[in-house]
């Protein structure tokens, strides 16, 4: 059985659960995502979500499945520009103008100023694996042995079967483990390269001195 997508997974948690066709598949490869989740924050789950501002406004929603951000940058016609991460509780100015710094704050993506025009901007952010938003995803192309473990656990879990649910368990750390190592040793190439390599200045904006 092929295992490509949301619906294909439903149908392999209820064939290798003894062909049952009770069992709630939507709530558990939504627990199963919310464990992977916790489990694996991996390159794969980072993307660069583009994002625009609205003039007199500093802060932008974050995009959906958002789980934690590690870079922010302003888009320009030459390129990109990065901003300065601070802490969210920042002193803020009222004076319209292009943001030097970003934080999340809540659900937000925020500035220290509020914004002189519709600004452009890349957000690198991590991101929730969800297959109800996205039918999909990496995890599922490339280790859907991985995504099947997680399921079954909670499958078993739901029959009350405690000695299925151990074997399911003992499968999926093997398979996580597995999935950890290989991106690990993937991850030690270079991912991006560095704004001096571009020609970007690098140096942050200093926001006492005003530049």
């Amino acid at each position: 059985m092929a295992l490509a997508n949301y619906t294909d997974l439903q149908a392999a948690i209820a064939s290798w659960n003894f062909a049952r066709t009770d069992l709630p598949t939507a709530d558990i490869i939504l627990l199963a995502e919310t464990r992977l989740n916790t489990d694996l924050k991996l390159r794969n789950q980072t993307s660069d979500a583009p994002l625009t501002g609205v003039v007199g406004e500093r802060t932008i929603a974050l995009p959906a499945n958002f789980i934690e951000a590690t870079d922010c940058w302003v888009v320009k016609d030459w390129g990109r520009q990065p901003l300065a991460q601070i802490v969210p509780e920042i002193n803020t100015v009222t004076a319209r103008g292009e943001p030097r710094f970003w934080a999340i704050d809540g659900e937000t993506l925020a500035f220290e100023r509020p914004l002189d025009q519709a600004y452009s901007f890349l957000l690198a952010c991590i991101t929730r694996l969800s297959l109800v938003t996205t039918t999909t995803n990496w995890l599922l192309t490339n280790y859907p042995d991985c995504y099947l473990a997680a399921c079954n656990v909670e499958a078993a879990l739901w029959m009350n079967d405690d000695a299925q649910a151990s074997r399911w368990e003992q499968r999926y750390q093997a398979a996580k483990d597995g999935v950890k190592g290989i991106e690990a040793q993937a991850s030690r190439a270079p991912l991006r390269t560095e704004p001096a390599q571009l020609g970007i200045n690098a140096y942050p904006y200093n926001y006492q001195r005003g530049y």
